[in-house]
C-alpha cells in the first residue's frame, strides 16, 4: 500500500525545506499534546497564572499546527484512515487540541467568541474523522449533536443510555490508548538502537494503532466540550442581549473577581472574594467544572458515573 508522506512535496520548495517544514510540524505538534496534556492534569485553578501562560504557550503550537499542515498538504480529499502515513495520523488530532485549548481561555470579555471558535474547531475534527473513515456519518452527526438533545423524559432516558455506552467506550480506547503508548516508546528506543539494515516495520504500525485510538478517545472529548458549549453559550448570548437591551442591566452588581483575585482565594489568600450572578459569569468556572466531572467519571464505575 502506498502511503503519502507528509513531507510531500511543495510547489516552488525544496526538498531541503520541506523535510525542514515537516520536522518543524512534529516538533510544534509534540509540544501542544504535551502541554495540552499538562494543562488538563493540571490542579491549578483555571485563572492561575502559570496555567493561562501554558495555555498561551500550547495554543500557540497549535495554530503552528494548523498552519503547517495546510502548507504541506498533509492530508488529501479522498484519503481514507488506511491511506494516511502512520505517522501523519496524530495531525487529525490538531483541530482537537485547538479548541480544548481555546476553550481554556478566560477572557471574559471574548468568552462567547472562544466558544464559537472552538465549537467551530470540534465539529471539522468530526467531520475529519468520518471523511478519513474512522468514524460512520451518523456517530458524527450523534457527537455533533451530543449537547443539542431534547430534555423531555425520553430525551433524558436516551441520553443516559448513551452516556454509559460512551464512557464504556471511552475507558476501552483510553486504556488501549495508555498501553500501545508504552509499547511504543519501547519500539522507538529498539529502532533508534538498531542498524538501518534491522529494522523492522512493526513500529510504523503501533504508531497507526497509538493514533487510532488517540483519534478515539479525542472524539468522545469532542462530545463532551460540545455538550459544555451548548450549556454555555446560550446563557451568555441571553445575557448579552439583555445588556443590549438595557445598559444598566447588572450595574449594581459587583465586578467579577480578576485571575489574580481567584488565584489568591484558591490558595487561601486574600480577604475573599464577593458573590456575583449570571451577568457576570466566572472566568473558566463552566471549564473547571466540566473537567472535574470528566475526572470523577474516569475514576468511577460507569452506571455511578452516568447518573
Amino acid at each position: 500500500m502506498i502511503h503519502k508522506s507528509s513531507a510531500g512535496l511543495v510547489a516552488d520548495e525544496t526538498p531541503e525545506v520541506v523535510r525542514a517544514q515537516a520536522m518543524n510540524l512534529r516538533t510544534h505538534f509534540e509540544a501542544a499534546s504535551r502541554l495540552h496534556r499538562e494543562v488538563d492534569d493540571s490542579e491549578l485553578s483555571s485563572t492561575d497564572p502559570e496555567l493561562l501562560r501554558q495555555v498561551a504557550e500550547a495554543l500557540g503550537h497549535a495554530r503552528a499546527c494548523e498552519r503547517l499542515v495546510s502548507e504541506l498538504s498533509v492530508f488529501s480529499a479522498n484519503e481514507t484512515v488506511d491511506d494516511i502515513n502512520p505517522s501523519d495520523l496524530k495531525y487529525l488530532l490538531v483541530p482537537y487540541l485547538a479548541a480544548e485549548l481555546t476553550m481554556r481561555q478566560v477572557d471574559n470579555d471574548h468568552r462567547m467568541d472562544h466558544l464559537r471558535v472552538a465549537r467551530a474547531y470540534l465539529e471539522a475534527f468530526i467531520e475529519s474523522l468520518a471523511r478519513v473513515s474512522l468514524i460512520t456519518p451518523a456517530e458524527a452527526a450523534d457527537l455533533s449533536n451530543t449537547g443539542s438533545r431534547g430534555v423531555g423524559l425520553g430525551g433524558m432516558a436516551m441520553s443516559r443510555e448513551q452516556r454509559i455506552a460512551r464512557i464504556k467506550a471511552e475507558r476501552a480506547a483510553r486504556a488501549q490508548m495508555e498501553a500501545l503508548e508504552a509499547k511504543l516508546a519501547v519500539a522507538r528506543g529498539r529502532r533508534a538502537a538498531a542498524d538501518e539494515d534491522e529494522r523492522d516495520d512493526d513500529t510504523d504500525e503501533l504508531e497507526r494503532e497509538h493514533a487510532t485510538h488517540w483519534l478515539h478517545v479525542a472524539k468522545f472529548g469532542a462530545a463532551e466540550s460540545l455538550q459544555s458549549i451548548a450549556q454555555e453559550l446560550p446563557m451568555l448570548e441571553e445575557v448579552d442581549r439583555l445588556r443590549r437591551e438595557d445598559p444598566g442591566f447588572g450595574r449594581d452588581l459587583p465586578a467579577p473577581p480578576t485571575p489574580a483575585q481567584e488565584a489568591a482565594a484558591a490558595s487561601g489568600g486574600g480577604q475573599g472574594l464577593q458573590s456575583f450572578h449570571i451577568p457576570h459569569p466566572s472566568r473558566g468556572q463552566a471549564y473547571d467544572t466540566v473537567r472535574t466531572r470528566t475526572r470523577a467519571e474516569r475514576a468511577a464505575g460507569p452506571l455511578a458515573r452516568a447518573c
